[in-house]
This record gives C-alpha cells, sequence and structure tokens, in this order.
C-alpha cells in the first residue's frame, strides 16, 4: 500500500507509514532523524533468503532500533521470490532487482519501489555451445525461480537482442534446490547465478562465463548513488519487458503507480547537509 503521508512527513513518519517494497530505508542515521519523536508504528517486517544480496536487511535491525523501532521481524522465504511477501501482506518491505520489480508490478499493483540498490549480484555462465546472448536461441537456460531477478534480467537482455524470452529459450527453474545443479549436469547450456554460485562453478573449473554484472561496479562505483536515477533503470526494463509482451501495463503507467521517491530525495538533502 501507499503511504497517505504528504510530500512533506519527514524520514521516520515516512517509514512508519508505508507499506511498500522498498530497498533501503536504514541506509543511516542522523541529528536529524535523531531529533524526530518516535515513530507511529514500531513494527516492520522484512524478507530473508538464501541470497546474500539481502545482507543489508540482516544488519538492519540494529539501525532499525535505534530509529526507534522495537519489534523487527524477519520473514522466511520458502520457495520462489520475495515479491509475493510483500504483495500479500505477510512482510513490508525488502530488495528486488529491478527488473523482477518491474514483472511483479505488472500484476501486483499495491507494490511501491521508494529506491534503487546496486547493480552486481548476477552472472551468466555458458557451455561450449554458447558464447553470446543470442547463442541462447534455442538453449536451455536454468534459473533459480521463474519471475525472479535471475529469471526476468536475461528475458530483459534478450528481448534487448530482438529475441522473445518466452518462446526462443527453455527455462528451468528448481523450487526447492540449487538451479546449478542442472548446469553442473549439463541439462542446461547455461545458468545465471548469484554469488556464491559463480565463484562455486569457477573453483570447480565448470562452464565460462558471459556477463558479470558484478562489472558495473567499475563504471558506477557506491559513490555515485545520488547521480543515479533508478526511475530510468525501471524505465529501460519495462520497455524491453513491454516490447516483448511480458508486461501488458505500459512502462508509464507502471511508474506513476508503483513508485516514490520521496524518501530518496529526502535522503540525499539530508545526507548531503
Amino acid at each position: 500500500m501507499r503511504s497517505s503521508a504528504d510530500a512533506t512527513s519527514n524520514r521516520r513518519h515516512f517509514l512508519a507509514g508505508a507499506s511498500a517494497l522498498g530497498a533501503a530505508p536504514w541506509l543511516g542515521t542522523s541529528s536529524v532523524a535523531a531529533a524526530d519523536p518516535p515513530p507511529e508504528i514500531t513494527s516492520i517486517r522484512l524478507v530473508r533468503n538464501v541470497a546474500i544480496c539481502l545482507a543489508p536487511q540482516y544488519i538492519a535491525e540494529e539501525l532499525l532500533t535505534l530509529e526507534g523501532f522495537t519489534d523487527v521481524q524477519y520473514v522466511e522465504v520458502k520457495a520462489g521470490t520475495n515479491v509475493p511477501l510483500i504483495a500479500t501482506g505477510q512482510a513490508d518491505f525488502t530488495q528486488e532487482a529491478a527488473p523482477a520489480l518491474v514483472y511483479a508490478m505488472d500484476s501486483h499493483s499495491n507494490l511501491v519501489a521508494l529506491t534503487g540498490i546496486h547493480a552486481g549480484c548476477y552472472e551468466l555462465s555458458r557451455n561450449d555451445k554458447v558464447h553470446a546472448i543470442r547463442d541462447l536461441k534455442g538453449k536451455t537456460v536454468a534459473v533459480y525461480a521463474l519471475g525472479g531477478g535471475d529469471h526476468i534480467l536475461l528475458s530483459s537482455m534478450l528481448a534487448y537482442v530482438g529475441m522473445d524470452p518466452r518462446k526462443d529459450v527453455k527455462w528451468l527453474a528448481e523450487k526447492t534446490g540449487d538451479a546449478m545443479q542442472f548446469f553442473i549436469d549439463g541439462k542446461a547450456d547455461a545458468f545465471m547465478g548469484f554469488a556464491p554460485q559463480p565463484l562455486q562453478l569457477r573453483a570447480k573449473k565448470i562452464g565460462h562465463v558471459i556477463i558479470n554484472t558484478a562489472q558495473e561496479l567499475n563504471a558506477l562505483p557506491y559513490n555515485r548513488w545520488r547521480e543515479s536515477n533508478p526511475e530510468d533503470t525501471l524505465r529501460f526494463h519495462a520497455l524491453r519487458l513491454h516490447e516483448v509482451g511480458m508486461i501488458k501495463a505500459s512502462p508509464q503507467k507502471l511508474i506513476a503507480q508503483g513508485t516514490d521517491w520521496r524518501f530518496l530525495n529526502e535522503l540525499k538533502k539530508e545526507l548531503k547537509a
């Protein structure tokens, strides 16, 4: 649900009133925050899963306690992706890859993006039959979950080079185990993995990497977060997914109904002061 607080609400009030899909509502405290009154809502539920990408959420408990939250809970993902826990009201905040968020926003109107998170989670490993993204046509790709960040990010890449992710690739998803095993066993021609899986493959000398999103850190270091525009990222992937029919709503509609940058804009001003 979208917060009913107006644009002049302070940071703590915004957090207390929002039930949305966010990435980093705990990026820091300051003297300004310390002067705020206690939050009206003192309980918050975050998502926990096997991905180390969610590490910021796991260390957030102490910071949220400093903000005045007295009940910080973690809701476990049993299978699949993080988003359903937010969409069904079982959790309040989580991180999610931008392409997966766009995909989920198309069918869940109560998801709201508050800010961006950094790239660098995924690597695409391939066997000797695959040398480029276009070579995946007619091939089998293993992913953790359909609709997850790995699946939708690669789908967006396929769409970018003129392929239809729904028809041109066969997807293998393991709901209860490790999709990497499909690739190791030769049942998949490529595998979209996230840390520490790529490291494990390299240690075993299995496969070759053709995409490493961690290299994005060289072009976009963390200290440039104030200059980055998360809306541009959502728009890019929404356009690609809309072009191949994976989402029905227009990018303009999704961004209008599914984003709220007030917290991010206030945080930029606060940390700049």
